[in-house]
């Protein structure tokens, strides 16, 4: 049964900061969650900071990692390979080229399938900075069990191209796009989504979508799985506290590679609403 309001309420007034007394709390999500992870290149440090906070925040038993590397320096392959070796719960996926991150995605989501019940994603600029997010997480998921993708929710306003991209999406379900008043007072159609840099999704939506898309390869991947969301009648809900988002500057930006959904105007933070309790997580 999910947690009535004020049971959240006392729970969360006494969450402690260390995990063990946090233990019973967590134990009915053990194995219920696989973690995917991409780095990039030659930034050591900001894959280091990722898996350091993870594993100092996250008993390994509560997940299984799969870390996909795309063109590693030595140093970053070095310090996932040590990792791997320490702990029993990461696989990894390296490949020697730089696949970019939506084809890692596919890969580590697909390639075997997962089977935990819920999946969250990473780029190696985003990490864990509290030690109790996965009861927070848990917490969330047990209250509002209508919510299927948590992360942290964005709107924005995409040109005809994007719309057009969205349109022609094998996710796409003819519902009308939803509109709002940009910067200058002009009703335009927008996409909320969970910004891309972190998100924790329902495994079995992932499978529904085939996400993610194919045509995809690097940019416009967030809003894009939050409009295949909406259109095929998923919500996203707000979890926004536990991790630091995308703390580095865009790399590898100007890649011919890199297939391009033109910049959109970024409308804002979408606010809590009354359907996704917060409780302050």
């Amino acid at each position: 049964m999910p947690l009535a309001s004020n049971q959240f309420k006392e729970l969360i007034a006494g969450i402690p900061e260390n995990l063990t007394a946090c233990a019973p709390l967590l134990s009915a999500f053990a194995g219920k969650l696989t973690i995917c992870a991409v780095s990039y290149g030659d930034y050591p440090l900001l894959l280091g900071r990722f898996l350091g906070r993870l594993f100092d925040s996250t008993p390994q038993e509560m997940f299984s990692l799969r870390l996909g590397l795309n063109a590693p320096s030595a140093m970053s392959r070095e310090i996932a390979e040590r990792y791997a070796h320490r702990h029993t719960n990461i696989e990894l996926t390296i490949s020697s080229t730089n696949l970019f991150k939506n084809p890692m995605m596919r890969r580590l989501i697909h390639d075997p399938p997962i089977l935990s019940e819920w999946t969250a994603w990473f780029d190696d600029d985003s990490y864990v900075k509290r030690s109790d997010w996965l009861m927070r997480l848990a917490l969330k998921i047990q209250g509002t069990p209508q919510v299927d993708v948590w992360g942290v929710r964005y709107l924005h306003s995409p040109d005809e191209t994007a719309l057009q991209f969205a349109r022609t999406s094998p996710t796409y379900r003819g519902l009308p796009w939803l509109v709002r008043q940009n910067v200058s007072g002009e009703t335009v159609p927008c996409f909320e989504f969970a910004t891309g840099g972190f998100w924790v999704a329902r495994t079995r939506v992932l499978q529904s979508l085939d996400w993610p898309d194919a045509r995809v390869v690097q940019a416009g991947d967030d809003f894009l799985f939050g409009e295949a969301l909406r259109q095929n009648g998923f919500q996203i809900g707000s979890f926004d506290r536990c991790v630091t988002v995308s703390d580095a500057e865009r790399r590898n930006a100007s890649a011919e590679e890199v297939i391009r959904i033109p910049k959109v105007e970024e409308v804002g933070r979408v606010p809590s609403v009354a359907s996704v309790p917060e409780f302050g997580l």
